[in-house]
């Protein structure tokens, strides 16, 4: 019988950067094979972040992981019941571990997404509020352009070019169409400036979303504020609600 013992892993490009940007490093480092043996369930329960999967030979696996905390004994036997592997598990910094399980799994979530065909207009909207989480942004913003719908996502004070929506289900009207309904505006009230705001479920979290819409004469500019989006640091957001 082999035993679950916990031991440390080299992950010296993990360890040494700053607080503020180790969720991305994590998000790097992990491998989707080593994800794909650990449901987001699992992960999520164990704050663990799968990096690596070794064949260890004798019909053996080994998982590396970062988690954010320690583990007993107990709860590692449990662990490895849960996955059917070994664990080989180094403790990180626990925002960080915990902000980088979200976004990684939620990458896989839209890399799956992509393999299907006709996606609605409210799997459109769905993919660039889990796609504004991934990428730790504070801003969505979404224009008319005679190309079609241009999002673009700020990321750490800088707003980048996202998306480029084409096609019926992605058009402005529809995405426009669709944010409103979930903010409880009226999709046929046009042309005004108005304010609304949502929440969301992506993954196991709570994500709300403040919405500003104004008039243009290429369709209406949306502007979606992240709230509760950086490191998991959600307690001056626990009490906000949609309206």
């Amino acid at each position: 019988m082999h035993h679950v013992t916990p031991a440390r892993t080299n992950l010296p490009a993990v360890v040494r950067v700053d607080h503020a940007q180790r969720w991305r490093e994590l998000v790097r480092c992990s491998s989707a094979e080593a994800r794909s043996h650990v449901p987001y369930q699992t992960a999520h329960k164990y704050n663990l972040l799968p990096m690596t999967l070794i064949n260890a030979g004798e019909g053996r696996m080994l998982l590396t992981a970062v988690s954010a905390q320690d583990f007993s004994a107990d709860s590692l036997r449990e662990l490895r019941f849960a996955i059917g592997c070994e664990v080989i598990h180094e403790q990180a910094h626990g925002p960080s571990v915990e902000r980088a399980i979200h976004a990684a799994y939620i990458g896989d979530m839209l890399t799956a997404r992509k393999s299907t065909t006709s996606p609605s207009a409210a799997d459109i909207v769905e993919d660039i509020l889990r796609q504004s989480v991934a990428l730790g942004a504070s801003d969505i913003h979404i224009e008319s352009t005679p190309e079609g719908s241009v999002v673009r996502f700020r990321v750490d004070g800088s707003l980048r070019s996202g998306m480029l929506l084409r096609g019926p289900a992605g058009s402005h009207q529809n995405i426009a169409r669709r944010i409103q309904i979930l903010a409880n505006l009226s999709p046929s009230e046009t042309g005004e400036a108005r304010e609304g705001s949502f929440a969301v479920l992506v993954g196991l979290k709570q994500i709300h979303f403040r919405l500003s819409t104004v008039g243009c004469i290429q369709g209406e500019k949306i502007a979606l504020r992240v709230l509760g989006n950086d490191a998991y640091a959600v307690d001056d957001c626990r009490s906000w609600s949609a309206a």
